[in-house]
């Protein structure tokens, strides 16, 4: 059945949302004050879902946004909307999820993106026989694509490159990270049988083949500041370069300002942000699940000349102990945040300050509420890692009480 309906807000999705017979309605790819006709694709007891048909009344803040698959692909959610309203949309959601569930009123600043696209080093491909692409979302249907507006200019000449040769394949999926000069791309296939490969494409740096040489593994070389960081295929590794300098910066100077002899890094990855902030105690120890990650991490010490960073494989909830001493925790954990052990044992561990940089604020917000008893949110800031997306990185820090 078809509607009309007048956007009221926006959800946690960057979905606009319009009622109908007082019932929510949740339709993409519309703004605040705006007037569509849709269609209903989803009926529940508490809401529908609906698509646009026709807009009746455009909001002066859309803008139109050149891709070709923005309706299908579904991996950018905003970008019908003016960056500048972008942000905002952002600082109002994090106000938003810390009033209602952590009854705390803030104001919080996101610092934009030096790029608005091309700032991605990082993409995963679906393949399906001869073609490469990104599934529709919440479905597994293949939206064939040619190029992405979100990935840097090598990445989408690798895609390209990648496609013309693609025919004879048997693939199932493909990572593809870019320094700008090389790609590193990371295949595999659709049976057990199929190996996973690696390949390089472009000009492999001195630094990507000594990186290379010594893991005995395909890596490439990033550089945040003035640290070089290599990663291989399988470690994480932020997705926007030059926002990444900004928060670690950040997180620089929040420990320049509370001071700490030893601190302890948790989801430590590669151990850039170990790494990073050496040189501003006498001790770090990093922890990290992913043992690829550990492995980079131990050679990013050797390759940066650092000899106050220890690195300990393991899951965090079992590695952390009460009998560690730290000053000052940095935590920068998965979309799903801390688990209620590793909260447990960071406050038994009683550290003067916790640092927590978090990809998703509502499970930021579950995880400070936990905290609150024994520590006070000092400071909050947010920055935009995910350009055209709902998506934003978040960097808290909570002083003892």
């Amino acid at each position: 059945m078809r509607y009309i309906i007048e956007i009221e807000k926006l959800d946690h999705q960057g979905r606009g949302i319009g009622k109908i017979d007082g019932k929510i309605v949740f339709v993409p790819n519309t703004y605040i004050g705006e007037k569509v006709e849709i269609e209903v694709i989803k009926d529940t007891t508490k809401f529908m879902e609906g698509k646009v048909v026709k807009f009746l009344k455009k909001s002066s803040d859309r803008v139109k946004f050149s891709c070709p698959y923005y309706n299908e692909c579904g991996g950018c959610n905003i970008a019908h909307i003016k960056y500048e309203k972008q942000l905002q949309f952002k600082e109002d959601l994090v106000k938003n999820i810390f009033k209602k569930y952590v009854n705390i009123d803030i104001n919080p600043k996101i610092s934009k993106s030096d790029e608005e696209l091309h700032y991605r080093n990082k993409v995963v491909f679906h393949v399906k026989k001869d073609k490469i692409g990104f599934y529709q979302e919440e479905t597994n249907t293949l939206v064939p694509i040619d190029k992405c507006l979100l990935l840097d200019e090598l990445l989408n000449k690798t895609l390209w490159a990648l496609s013309m040769n693609i025919e004879s394949a048997d693939l199932k999926s493909m990572t593809l990270k870019s320094n700008g000069e090389s790609t590193l791309a990371k295949f595999v296939g659709n049976t057990k049988l199929d190996n996973d490969e690696t390949i390089f494409w472009g000009n492999k740096s001195a630094l990507d083949k000594k990186a290379t040489d010594e893991l005995k593994e395909d890596a490439i070389v990033f550089k945040l500041g003035r640290y070089n960081y290599a990663v291989n295929a399988d470690a994480f590794f932020q997705v926007n370069t030059k926002q990444a300098v900004k928060i670690y910066d950040k997180v620089r100077k929040h420990i320049q300002e509370c001071s700490g002899d030893k601190i302890l890094d948790l989801y430590c990855g590669i151990g850039s942000i170990s790494i990073y902030i050496s040189d501003l105690c006498k001790e770090v120890v990093g922890i990290e699940i992913n043992k690829s990650a550990i492995k980079c991490a131990n050679y990013n010490k050797k390759l940066n000349n650092i000899k106050n960073v220890k690195f300990i494989a393991g899951d965090v909830s079992v590695a952390i102990n009460n009998k560690m001493k730290a000053d000052i925790i940095i935590v920068d954990p998965p979309r799903g945040g801390l688990d209620n052990k590793t909260i447990s044992t960071i406050k038994e561990i009683k550290p003067n300050t916790i640092i927590y940089v978090s990809c998703n604020p509502l499970t930021l917000a579950r995880d400070i509420n936990k905290l609150c008893d024994e520590y006070e949110l000092d400071n909050i800031e947010l920055f935009d890692m995910f350009p055209q997306t709902y998506h934003c990185e978040v960097v808290t820090i909570l002083e003892r009480k």
